[in-house]
């Protein structure tokens, strides 16, 4: 492997570690502290300088002097909106596709950051609330990379191969890139079930069983009542596969409410009950006669979830999962329940003394997560298989306490979560393919990025973050007003 793309691969990380710190230092800070110019002058710099600098740099005659290492730009925003509007048809972003240009816009978005930190921090990046929750994140899968390139260079394999390799399983081309989609939709569902719990002062580690009773529930009743139409079949079956999760997700938690116990405790046996109930159901009660595997009949078609793109498997179970988002940052966030829900999780006694239910409470937040659980569990059958075979194995529900980790148990931040996590699932086969190293490193470097999203003060020691608290007033009228 070549010196220059040793260098310039590591050197393209450590920029992209500096742009991040030196945005989210400038955001964090008051406008009066800026002695050199506004905020406004230095995001228009921040964010505007290295798409001019792509476009100039679509001119043919300014791509021969630059020059690109495979993989350098990894996870780039840029490439990927290029990607989407190039799908599209707009001719106008075409020649984004051009791979020198990414040095150049590289250089550019690290020269606004080191810039800014000698004219106007000169310290340590300071970074605030909910702005360094989101500064900590992309430094810990920054961090976790740079630790996988090592490991994959002890291997004596080439680093700069799987990466480009990972990186292009993950959104290399439409095709990829809706597989991408395809394996991020049951992790945008299960994150949100697990960090409704989170949110409510709950570990709802029961995800995967009740994505196993949902996918169950699905499989028997989109293979029965032939004869019915689809706006009536297909609902009847994606509220059936709801209806038991969030009764499976229901049960620990009236447990919880009524007797104290630990919802850890209940939701791991749970986990087992259910997988080994289904298998069994699968294997004897509602196994398919006509077929030589052990699994549940075809999927009838007036159930089956319609397919979004053409020549994939991506269907409109992805759209389901988005809608969800919003329906759950809505809940959390803007009604009663919602409220109510957070203030249990932080603190019972308060939530006794303001007059709220907190068992009721409970029990909603853990139906909530096995809701959304089985229906995850349900556009599995309904959407890509077709069936519930027997020895069904999922994962994902284990996946989804990363997922909602590495979100902050935030609704909207699940998304690009569950995006990575999918991707880097997505695309380890390739990765391994490339550089023929076992995709067991994916979950190194899965380990890694949720040890540093954990223990965010590793990530503040490399990078020597200061963490600056906000002080919040709050002004009530009194409960219930």
């Amino acid at each position: 492997m070549p010196a220059s793309q040793l260098i310039l691969f590591l050197a393209g990380l450590i920029l992209w570690a500096i742009w991040i710190a030196a945005l989210g230092d400038l955001v964090s800070r008051d406008p009066g502290e800026i002695k050199r110019g506004s905020r406004g002058l230095w995001l228009v710099g921040f964010l505007a300088l290295p798409v001019i600098t792509g476009i100039i740099f679509m001119i043919p005659a300014a791509k021969q002097f630059a020059v690109w290492p495979p993989g350098d730009l990894i996870f780039s925003i840029l490439w990927f909106f290029a990607r989407f509007a190039s799908w599209l048809g707009l001719p106008v972003f075409t020649g984004l596709d051009v791979a020198p240009i990414w040095i150049a816009v590289w250089a550019a978005s690290a020269l606004v950051g080191i810039a800014y930190f000698l004219l106007v921090s000169r310290s340590r990046p300071t970074i605030v609330g909910s702005v360094g929750d989101i500064i900590t994140i992309l430094l810990a899968v920054n961090t976790a990379l740079i630790i996988g390139y090592f490991l994959i260079l002890v291997t004596g394999s080439d680093p700069i191969a799987a990466y480009q390799g990972l990186y292009e399983g993950m959104i290399g081309d439409k095709a990829r890139f809706a597989e991408t989609l395809v394996a991020m939709t049951p992790f945008v569902l299960m994150g949100l079930a697990v960090a409704v719990g989170f949110m409510t002062g709950l570990f709802n580690i029961g995800a995967e069983g009740q994505f196993y009773v949902g996918a169950m529930a699905a499989a028997v009743v989109g293979s029965s009542f032939e004869g019915l139409p689809l706006l009536i079949h297909l609902p009847l079956t994606v509220g059936a596969a709801m209806l038991g999760g969030g009764i499976w997700g229901a049960i620990p938690g009236f447990l919880k409410a009524r007797f104290g116990a630990h919802e850890v405790i209940n939701t791991i046996m749970m986990n087992y009950i259910a997988v080994k109930t289904v298998d069994y159901l699968v294997k004897n009660v509602f196994r398919d006669p006509t077929a030589s595997l052990d699994r549940t009949p075809y999927v009838l078609e007036s159930a089956t979830l319609p397919i979004w793109v053409s020549n994939s498997r991506l269907h409109f179970g992805f759209w389901i999962a988005i809608a969800a988002v919003a329906v759950i940052w809505w809940l959390m966030y803007k009604t009663t329940w919602g409220f109510q829900m957070r203030t249990v999780g932080a603190s019972h006694g308060a939530s006794r003394y303001a007059g709220m239910k907190v068992g009721r409470n409970i029990v909603l937040a853990m139906a909530i997560g096995g809701v959304l659980s089985g229906l995850a569990g349900g556009g599995e059958v309904i959407g890509l298989n077709g069936y519930l075979p027997a020895a069904f194995t999922s994962g994902s529900g284990f996946d989804s306490i990363a997922v909602a980790l590495l979100a902050k148990s935030n609704p909207i931040a699940i998304l690009p979560a569950a995006f990575l996590w999918g991707g880097l699932r997505n695309g380890a086969g390739l990765m391994q393919v490339r550089a023929g190293i076992s995709r067991d490193l994916i979950d190194i470097v899965q380990a890694f990025v949720i040890l540093f999203v954990a223990a965010p003060q590793i990530v503040r020691f490399i990078y020597r973050l200061r963490v600056v608290g906000v002080k919040q007033v709050v002004v009530s009228r009194g409960w219930g007003s």
